[in-house]
Order: structure tokens, then C-alpha cells, then sequence
């Protein structure tokens, strides 16, 4: 990861490398990897409700 290195010269300040863009890189990754993953989630369980509750209604019909 960069670091921030600071000199002063004649009261001026010079930022020679900023961690402030790869730190914001960093988050928004994880950020997206987190709502990808919580939205595949959450459409695996309503694949998976939506499948047993099919397969339920089919079983309860097909053996009345």
C-alpha cells in the first residue's frame, strides 16, 4: 500500500505519494464485492423459495 510522505521546503508542502486514491479503490471494491455478494444471496434464497415452494404445491397436487 502507498504512503503518504510529507517534506516541508520553505513552508511549502509536497505530497509525494497519496494513499487517499488507493485507499478509496480499496473500499469501493470491497463495497461492490459486498452488495454482489449480498444481492446473489439474496437471489439464491428467492430461487431456492421460490423452487421448493413449486415443488411443494406440485407434490400436494399431483398426490390429491
Amino acid at each position: 500500500m502507498e504512503t503518504v510522505s510529507i517534506r516541508k521546503k520553505a513552508n511549502e508542502t509536497i505530497i509525494i505519494q497519496n494513499s487517499k486514491r488507493v485507499f478509496k479503490h480499496l473500499l469501493t471494491t470491497i463495497i461492490g464485492i459486498y452488495c454482489l455478494f449480498n444481492l446473489l444471496g439474496i437471489s439464491l434464497i428467492d430461487i431456492t423459495y421460490k423452487f421448493f415452494f413449486n415443488m411443494t404445491i406440485i407434490y400436494f397436487i399431483e398426490g390429491r
